[in-house]
């Protein structure tokens, strides 16, 4: 069976990772096209998973920091989720993917610098036409399956017909050195602010080691305009955690949210951000990208009837993340969490359930209703 993937960002990557993992016994051909000269040692996102993505992922040697509290602020409310065990972790993203291209070059051939300019479903097989960036030359192959997992823009996706829904907005954020360490509880705790203006989205901060923390922001805004709110949120955090930074690298990029329609169009598959697989919410999409890739490999393994519900479980999932991140935006729910009589509200958060942030703000709306009408 020949497979050819196009991209070797982190969704191609744990693709070819999972693809290669559960087909040992079975002869597999995979051929990833990839424009860049180098895979990984870019930093674009923060690196926020939940445990078992990490076991996916294969992502337990970089961790950096593990967290077991996060304070979220919708708006002029706090609620504090709190586990008994760490239920997020932070890895190094640039490396994990550096760590995946090595473990998966032995039985993948990774043509770098080939720009895929078409793809032919023919039914049978599937034709990819690329162009070597190198001496310009236009070339083709033929495979039993391609995958799509180019990012965004994602021209070749909208092109074969995935078409998924996408919003796209900037994200970008500053790694910092303050000036003194950070206590052990402090270092555990997520801090995560929704509703900050009308400009921006939501913003955060994370603690990454003694003296480095990650402050950054998802908005509307673009270019220097959007480096200037974040300066702005950078000293407003500051302020709140009462340290100072010596030293700070800026970097960040596209962000989008949406969901995808469908994963597969006959002998072509579709992951990642080309297909608005995302957490609507949170703009975080590792564990979607898990989800996807082992639905796509049950595909290719022979097991439809499994890969199709799995599917359509991760459909709806961000489906209802989607709406729920549109619900945020919407200007009657500010106006319900306004006249709620309490200024904050605790629960426990139990690890397993972190990516699931549809059911986190839904127990955050309910935990409000009903603290309003029992006061």
């Amino acid at each position: 069976m020949r497979i050819a993937v196009v991209g070797a960002g982190i969704a191609g990557l744990s693709f070819v990772y999972k693809l290669l993992r559960y087909s040992k016994k079975s002869s597999v051909d995979v051929h990833v096209y990839e424009i860049r000269r180098l895979v990984g040692l870019r930093k674009h996102c923060a690196g926020i998973v939940s445990r078992s993505t990490v076991y996916e992922l294969n992502a337990s040697k970089f961790i950096e920091n593990y967290y077991d509290e996060m304070y979220f602020l919708l708006w002029d409310r706090v609620f504090r989720l709190y586990s008994r065990y760490p239920f997020a972790y932070r890895i190094s993203r640039e490396v994990h993917e550096q760590h995946l291209y090595e473990e998966t070059r032995d039985r993948a051939q990774y043509l770098f610098l080939k720009r895929v300019v078409d793809i032919v479903d023919r039914g049978n097989t599937v034709l990819l036409k690329y162009r070597d960036l190198i001496d310009g030359s236009l070339r083709s192959d033929e495979y039993d399956y391609v995958v799509i997992s180019e990012g965004y823009p994602n021209i070749l996706a909208m092109k074969l017909g995935f078409n998924p829904v996408i919003e796209v907005f900037t994200g970008i954020q500053y790694e910092v050195e303050s000036d003194r360490r950070l206590s052990l509880s402090e270092l555990r705790r997520l801090y995560v602010v929704y509703g900050l203006n009308e400009k921006s989205s939501f913003s955060w901060c994370i603690p990454l080691s003694g003296r480095r923390l990650l402050i950054g922001l998802v908005t509307s805004l673009r270019g220097l305009k959007a480096i200037e709110l974040l300066d702005k949120v950078l000293h407003r955090w500051c302020r709140v955690l009462n340290v100072w930074y010596t030293k700070r690298f800026l970097y960040g990029g596209a962000v989008i949210r949406g969901y995808p329609k469908r994963i597969r169009l006959g002998r072509l598959f579709c992951l990642g951000d080309a297909n608005a697989m995302v957490k609507s919410v949170s703009c975080g999409g590792l564990a979607p990208i898990v989800s996807a890739s082992k639905t796509i490999v049950e595909y290719l393994m022979g097991k439809e009837k499994e890969a199709k519900i799995h599917e359509e479980k991760l459909k709806k999932m961000l489906f209802r993340q989607y709406k729920l991140y549109r619900l945020l935006c919407f200007k009657g729910l500010k106006l319900l969490m306004s006249r709620a009589p309490m200024n904050r509200i605790e629960f426990e958060l139990k690890p397993e359930l972190y990516d699931h942030h549809d059911y986190l703000f839904m127990r955050i709306l309910i935990d409000t209703a009903l603290h309003r009408s029992f006061v």
